[in-house]
């Protein structure tokens, strides 16, 4: 990556998905700073795995600690670009998707059947940023219940994917279907009844 940031010392605006490789607030500011100068619009989605430990408290210090290199005066106070992570236990890992604000993606950034997840942010709380990007979206009323994500709206899904009973909150999540090009709807037995 940082061979091809060489050849872009003019670009102002980059958009980046990344999958296994772990970078940092502090790596991402020295590839920026010695290779991309002009950059003013930074979007970017990493998806890792650390070495889980035993216990959560640990699993978020890790976080924390991680989160730490996004909260620098380079990041907050210099360009004011923030980050959301979402972090979970799964097997002997910690899983953790962290991404720049407002999200940037077609996708809405979850872990696919992950109930107990957590939610960090470099942003003050009573800062909402936009996730109009969105156009893709397997609902699962799990997905909202942290108080971080309870409160965003998805105005934009195209492709919408769901099951029966939907809950309340999904009509304030997804207050408009104009949108919608495809919908997918999976009944349960339970719910025979329509």
């Amino acid at each position: 990556m940082t061979s091809l940031f060489k050849l872009l010392p003019s670009i102002t605006r980059l958009k980046v998905e990344i999958y296994s490789i772990t970078l940092d607030g502090h790596q991402w500011k020295e590839m920026i700073v010695n290779y991309l100068p002009q950059l003013k619009d930074f979007q970017f989605k990493i998806d890792l795995d650390l070495c889980r430990s035993i216990d959560d408290s640990t699993n978020e210090d890790k976080v924390d600690q991680y989160l730490s290199t996004y909260r620098t005066s380079f990041w907050i106070e210099h360009h004011q670009w923030f980050v959301r992570c979402h972090w979970s236990q799964w097997n002997e890992y910690l899983r953790i998707s962290v991404y720049s604000l407002p999200y940037a993606f077609v996708y809405f950034p979850l872990f696919d059947n992950d109930h107990n997840y957590h939610t960090k942010s470099t942003c003050s709380s009573d800062i909402h940023h936009s996730y109009d990007s969105v156009r893709i979206l397997g609902y699962e009323p799990w997905m909202f219940h942290d108080e971080a994500l309870s409160h965003i709206q998805l105005i934009n899904i195209e492709k919408l994917s769901l099951q029966l009973p939907i809950d309340q909150q999904f009509f304030s999540i997804i207050p408009k279907l104009e949108n919608l090009l495809s919908l997918t709807v999976a009944i349960p037995t339970e719910n025979h009844r329509l």
